[in-house]
């Protein structure tokens, strides 16, 4: 009877869990939408002091030798994507205690900020505390205490961390920053222990510039823009195959490998996203002289060497299509730069054992290509640079490596972001027809004033006027641009019919440029064009002539 009253009791608290995170998920998915405003607002900067603290971590024995706390400064700049997620660049350091030696250092990392409180809970613009943990990565600068020329030490670094975010105003806050951060043992200046640690406590302020509050649809009243989504959406898995190099920068000897990788990831807006992967299976190399020593096997009077890796990461996201034009859901291109990060282990083949653990860091370029609403293929080109003891070349200190993949990409959940275009006082966008535009290259050559006026006719077609007037010439045209997506957004080719008054040239020409949207009514307008035609008088000659470089602001309304 005992053991059934125990059964039951443990069944109900295993229930009560399990029915809570149901229902904590349920609340996840029923988040309501807000308007994710423009590229540039959400942005925040933040300044901070503390203290640092180290301590040895040894992988058998765990944590000793806790060294005395010493003064610490920081530096952020940062943007929220959502109510929920966002990112930030810092810039921290001053001086540390290891092994009671005083050393100096400067840590940049980047980190990547989960708002708990705005997932779990409704987002409230007056909340006065949020709770924000995060993982950070980067890389960490050692130097003697004094003496900024006496480098000791560069590494890669990366931990986590809980901001806490007071709020006093829409735009200020003060913040209590706590952060473990993890560096291999050479960080620690005595060889041998393992790993280094090290915790930083810091306090500072935060302030926030443009937009800094999130507005529902039905809040956001004359306005137009691409709505958030519940946490389970834009969710999406990656598997591909392909090839990986490794190499010192003292010599090429590297064989492609068979690569292979798995990840997972989300977007937070149509512009920003993360990921979390895996990537692996061998590497392969071949010379006269010996990279690992124990790993090489002679080959046709060769050194040849193959051993496995896995490489786990954390990759920051940006599609860049849809940052530089409007999102959209049925592009076929999307080309996503992106930063990563993350821990790489080398073994022997076989099951011989790890011999090698390293941080590895670098950039890639994701291209997907859409095929349905939740099925892309995708081809990522990565590279990555390790220390040199990755590859056994010790005399550079760096170790460079590459991969060309290609897979799949499932989208999970909802995988569209919603449009929206609210009614009220504002102008609605089919009423935008008009644009001004100017040219700051031409003011700046020879104090040129230049100035075009356009008129939307249709969606994808404007008609244009303009003229450019200094002391040595008098140029002025007529024509249309044609924009492949929306007038005044993303890319134009225009046709024009010219004549400049000083040489009696008549003609026409052609340009190509983009228009990126800086906000509603702004855009910074960009491009280069040729003309042909007659000029002179009497025996007229035929001419082909450079006729604009375009970089300047437009003004929609």
């Amino acid at each position: 009877m005992d053991k059934m009253t125990k059964m039951i009791g443990w069944n109900k608290g295993w229930l009560s869990v399990i029915v809570a995170f149901l229902l904590a998920g349920g609340s996840l998915s029923a988040q309501e939408q807000y308007e994710l405003g423009s590229f540039f607002d959400n942005w925040f900067v933040q300044g901070s002091a503390g203290i640092h603290a180290t301590t040895d971590v040894r992988v058998k024995g765990g944590f000793s030798n806790l060294d005395k706390p010493t003064l610490a400064v920081g530096t952020a700049i940062g943007k929220w994507f959502s109510p929920q997620f966002g990112a930030r660049f810092s810039v921290d350091g001053l001086h540390l205690s290891m092994q009671e030696r005083k050393i100096g250092f400067v840590y940049a990392h980047t980190d990547l900020l989960w708002d708990v409180t705005n997932t779990w809970s409704t987002y409230r613009r007056n909340r006065f505390w949020n709770i924000v943990p995060y993982v950070h990565m980067g890389f960490i600068h050692e130097f003697e205490s004094g003496d900024r020329s006496r480098v000791l030490n560069n590494e890669y670094a990366g931990g986590v961390g809980l901001l806490n975010r007071f709020r006093l105003h829409d735009h200020v806050s003060l913040t209590a920053d706590f952060r473990a951060s993890l560096l291999t043992a050479d960080a620690s200046v005595v060889q041998g222990i393992g790993y280094t640690g090290f915790a930083t406590a810091l306090a500072g302020v935060c302030y926030t510039f443009g937009n800094g509050v999130w507005r529902t649809r039905q809040q956001a009243v004359g306005q137009e823009g691409v709505l958030s989504n519940g946490f389970w959406d834009n969710w999406f898995f990656t598997f591909g195959l392909g090839v990986n190099g490794l190499t010192g920068l003292h010599r090429w000897d590297s064989r492609p490998a068979l690569a292979m990788e798995a990840a997972a990831g989300k977007w937070f807006s149509p512009q920003f996203g993360g990921r979390i992967g895996w990537q692996g299976l061998r590497f392969s190399r071949r010379g006269t002289a010996p990279f690992h020593g124990v790993l090489a096997t002679e080959k046709d009077g060769y050194l040849q060497e193959d051993f496995g890796f896995a490489y786990v990461h954390g990759d920051f996201l940006w599609n860049l299509s849809n940052t530089v034009s409007r999102y959209r859901e049925d592009r076929v291109w999307d080309f996503i730069p992106y930063a990563h990060m993350g821990l790489l282990e080398e073994y022997r083949m076989g099951g011989g054992g790890i011999f090698a653990t390293e941080f590895a860091a670098g950039v890639g370029l994701l291209n997907t290509f859409r095929l349905t609403s939740e099925l892309d293929l995708y081809a990522d080109l990565r590279g990555f640079v390790l220390r040199g003891a990755a590859s056994g070349d010790r005399s550079t200190g760096v170790t460079v490596a590459g991969s060309v993949l290609l897979g799949g990409l499932l989208q999970v959940g909802k995988s569209a972001f919603d449009s929206f275009h609210s009614e009220g006082t504002a102008v609605r966008e089919e009423d935008r027809n008009w644009a001004l535009s100017m040219n700051l290259v031409d003011y700046a050559r020879l104090g040129t004033i230049q100035g075009s006026i356009q008129y939307g006719i249709s969606r994808r077609v404007s008609v244009e006027a303009a003229a450019r007037i200094n002391n040595h010439s008098q140029r002025f045209s007529a024509g249309a641009r044609w924009w492949p997506w929306y007038i005044y957004s993303g890319w134009w080719v225009k046709g024009l019919a010219q004549v400049e008054v000083q040489e009696e040239a008549y003609g026409a020409g052609l340009s190509l440029g983009y228009s990126l949207l800086l906000s509603r009514w702004l855009n910074l307008d960009l491009g280069v064009g040729g003309w042909g035609g007659r000029k002179g008088t009497g025996d007229r000659s035929w001419f082909l002539a450079p006729n604009e470089i375009t970089a300047g602001l437009m003004f929609v309304f």
